[in-house]
């Protein structure tokens, strides 16, 4: 088996992403490492999307007061 050396330090742009608190930022860096090591799966995108989109609208939703209880 041959050692793996990243082109960047991945854990330290983990790290300062967790700190901002950007998923966003979190999960491109992610996407970067699984491409270099070779397991990236397109199809991950779409899934992704998906669950951004329903977790998008589950917001927008408990924003405007719908589905809950109003205080």
């Amino acid at each position: 088996m041959e050692d793996f050396k990243p082109s960047q330090d991945y854990l330290h742009m983990w790290e300062d992403a967790k700190k901002l608190k950007s998923i966003e930022r979190m999960d491109a860096i992610f996407n970067q490492l699984l491409f270099e090591v070779g397991g990236y799966d397109p199809n991950r995108i779409a899934i992704t999307a998906e669950a951004a989109t329903k977790a998008a609208e589950a917001r927008n939703d408990r924003d405007a007061g719908k589905g809950g209880i109003k205080i």
